[in-house]
């Protein structure tokens, strides 16, 4: 990343090293402020990158956790066989979710077992479960 000397350099067309020089024998304004513009941009374009990094770096950390729940009820799942319902089971993957990609990820389930089920009322129940827990979480007035 260029630093501040090197963009007012890259406007007078000279070497960082030559810089003071060049200002001293001959000044243009409108040139520095160019170049402190320029910095001023590259300084807010680095912020936000950093800002998205840590975004993504929260989410990914919530995706994780969100794997790691399912996993858990699956191993749940496989320990008591005769235990809850496919149904039960998506209501506490549901129950799990605190943000929108863990909603996404629930969505899918419900979608699939919508697919499978036979039973309408097992649809709509699932569909109303995943609904209200949806707009729980994000606050959705009802």
């Amino acid at each position: 990343m260029k630093n501040a000397e090197e963009i007012l350099a890259s406007e007078f067309d000279c070497r960082p090293d030559d810089l003071r020089s060049l200002i001293t024998r001959k000044v243009d304004k409108s040139k520095i402020i160019k170049a402190m513009e320029t910095f001023g941009k590259m300084r807010l374009d680095e912020a936000r990158q950093v800002a998205i990094r840590e975004s993504v770096a929260k989410v990914t950390g919530s995706t994780n956790q969100f794997i790691r729940t399912m996993n858990e009820s699956l191993k749940e799942n496989d320990d008591r066989k005769q235990g809850s319902s496919t149904m039960e089971w998506i209501k506490r993957v549901i129950d799990s979710c605190n943000n929108t990609i863990h909603f996404e990820y629930a969505q899918v389930l419900v979608d699939l077992f919508k697919e499978k089920s036979n039973d309408e009322l097992e649809k709509l129940e699932i569909q109303d479960y995943y609904n209200i827990a949806f707009n729980d979480v994000h606050f959705v007035i009802r």
